[in-house]
């Protein structure tokens, strides 16, 4: 736990050193008028139960000779005024540490959310498969904002202290027995809240638990609303998001309660603090303009210490999200991408699989001894069933995965010496399930390539085929495609994805089923342009079946994990007893 925070405190020390010494000297600041307010209210009962000063504290006289050398003369309202001002600085200096914590903390959330989503994908591929996105994205997102709670509760701890070292000073100087009679009674009352700290702590490690189910509920329910709706499965879901939501409030409500207690419980300690003052005055020899600072210093003591035990009940509480984020950090280093040196600039000859082995954890083995060629100016295709091995050859030759055993080649060099960032540039993806982002259909080709110029995005729109129907969308280019491209149809999603792969210039096009919600015209259209397109880069289509496999130069046929036969198109359909033909019926 204390590990925990440690690397917290550094983390925010390193990043805002600035505004950590801002933050000291705004705190000194607040310490000196913290004084000032409470020796400013000594003079002033000193001036109402004698507005002579015949016999005035040793406080007071320190304040009339301030005042003597500003040439202001004693009176009710001079020192009434002094009391004032020092109280309103006072609450200016805590305004101006307020805002120094809320920059920290929010700089802090950009700090943490931007380094993580570079470790995240500087990672490789695997480190998403067994991830669980709703962990992942309520790490990002609520953990992350109460992360920078810590920060903001470690940071008020600061103040708090020094406020509550000058508040004990005084009232020690003044009498010392009284103050420490009210101390001693205090922190018996405040010993029993230690106990509360591993209560709250567990109670943090459950509430984070809870809260990633529930937020991983959500993103499912949402994600999978069209397969709900035609299942006619509502009831099912709602009760699965009811269940994740009454798990989540009812961990939530004991946390809330647990960290708010001492909030509560110390209200009626600082009335017996009010009554231990009185009482054991009435009998002492303390002058009340004196008394009356000693009040005022313990009973602006009872809060803070207040304040500080829920501190440091909500850290203890919020400890375990910035467990879970060092934890998806370290992961993501444990599993980070190994990036060559090379850069790749162009892809002259070929991509070449040489006797591929590769395996998912805890599985059987996915392909053995695979070995492709895919060579540049030309039409290659991966065919089989579903599971045949095809998404992690694709995989494979896209860099997101190492083959266990084997080589890949890309002309001539090994994927493991090229900077696979370089090579993935010259590629040009259309998945399986083409996803486009909440934008316009012009801001999505941008993405790809944000140099394109508007011909370039005219020209890609219809060698995809899909320049005709954007043109009559209602805002055309500038038409917002809806959350994953949901306000296109299929074939029309499909057919942006193909324009954002081909706006990028590839020097390798890949293509995984990315005909199959398409109609024949747009098929005949698309097919004239790979196979002019192919004059100058590798295609690659991997299908289950396709009209666009007769246009290709080669085509491999996966089964059982293996390939089992390859060749030309036309040679391979009309053998007898063909694979490929068995895959065509």
């Amino acid at each position: 736990m204390y590990k925990s925070l440690k690397i917290l405190i550094s983390e925010t020390t390193k990043n805002y050193p600035k505004l950590f010494f801002l933050l000291v000297v705004a705190l000194f600041f607040e310490s000196v008028i913290v004084i000032s307010s409470v020796i400013t209210v000594i003079p002033l009962a000193d001036y109402i139960l004698d507005p002579k000063l015949t016999d005035p504290s040793r406080i007071t006289n320190y304040v009339i000779t301030f005042l003597d050398h500003l040439k202001i003369e004693k009176s009710y309202f001079a020192f009434a005024f002094l009391f004032v001002f020092t109280n309103l600085f006072r609450s200016l200096a805590g305004i101006l540490i307020i805002y120094i914590i809320l920059k920290i903390k929010f700089g802090i959330i950009k700090i943490i959310r931007i380094s993580m989503f570079d470790e995240i994908f500087s990672a490789k591929w695997n480190f998403f498969n067994d991830l669980g996105f709703g962990k992942l994205m309520n790490t990002l997102n609520h953990e992350l904002n109460k992360v920078s709670d810590i920060t903001k509760h470690l940071a008020q701890t600061i103040p708090l202290i020094v406020q509550l070292i000058v508040l004990l000073i005084i009232p020690f100087l003044i009498n010392f027995q009284l103050t420490f009679y009210t101390i001693c009674i205090t922190a018996m009352l405040v010993l029993p809240f230690g106990f509360l700290n591993k209560i709250t702590h567990n109670l943090g490690k459950l509430e984070i638990a809870k809260s990633n189910k529930i937020i991983g509920t959500i993103n499912e329910t949402l994600q999978v609303a069209k397969l709900i709706l035609s299942f006619g499965n509502k009831d099912k879901m709602l009760d699965k998001n009811r269940k994740a939501t009454d798990e989540h409030i009812k961990v939530t409500i004991k946390t809330s309660i647990m960290t708010e207690l001492s909030n509560y419980l110390f209200k009626p300690l600082a009335i017996l603090g009010v009554i231990v003052s009185v009482g054991i005055s009435i009998n002492s020899e303390t002058n009340f303009s004196e008394l009356a600072g000693i009040f005022w210093s313990l009973y602006s003591i009872m809060p803070i210490i207040s304040n500080l035990i829920k501190i440091r009940l909500a850290v203890n509480n919020f400890l375990p999200s910035y467990d879970q984020l060092i934890a998806l950090r370290e992961k993501a280093k444990i599993n980070k991408e190994k990036v060559g040196k090379k850069i790749i600039n162009s892809i002259e000859k070929n991509i070449l699989l040489d006797n591929v082995n590769f395996n998912y954890e805890k599985r059987n083995e996915t392909i053995k001894n695979i070995s492709v060629n895919i060579k540049t100016k030309s039409i290659t295709a991966i065919v089989g069933k579903s599971g045949s091995g095809k998404s992690t050859l694709i995989d494979l030759v896209l860099g997101l995965n190492a083959p266990e055993s084997g080589k890949i080649f890309i002309d001539n060099q090994n994927i493991n010496e090229i900077n696979l960032v370089s090579y993935r540039k010259k590629i040009g993806f259309v998945p399986q399930d083409p996803i486009l982002f909440y934008d316009t259909i012009k801001n999505n080709l941008l993405w790809a390539n944000d140099k394109a110029t508007d011909e370039e995005i005219e020209d890609c729109l219809k060698q995809a085929n899909a320049y005709e129907f954007v043109m009559k969308l209602p805002n055309k280019l500038n038409t917002i495609v809806g959350e994953r491209g949901a306000e296109l149809s299929g074939g029309e999603r499909q057919r942006v994805a193909l324009a954002r792969a081909i706006i990028r210039k590839p020097k390798i096009l890949i293509l995984d089923e990315a005909t199959s919600s398409l109609d024949k015209q747009s098929e005949i259209i698309i097919k004239n342009s790979l196979k002019k397109i192919s004059q100058n880069i590798s295609i690659l289509i991997v299908a289950h079946k396709s009209s666009l496999l007769n246009i290709c130069d080669y085509v491999y046929v996966l089964k059982n994990k293996k390939i089992v036969e390859h060749g030309n198109y036309q040679k391979l359909i009309n053998e007898e007893k063909s694979e490929l033909k068995s895959l065509m019926v």
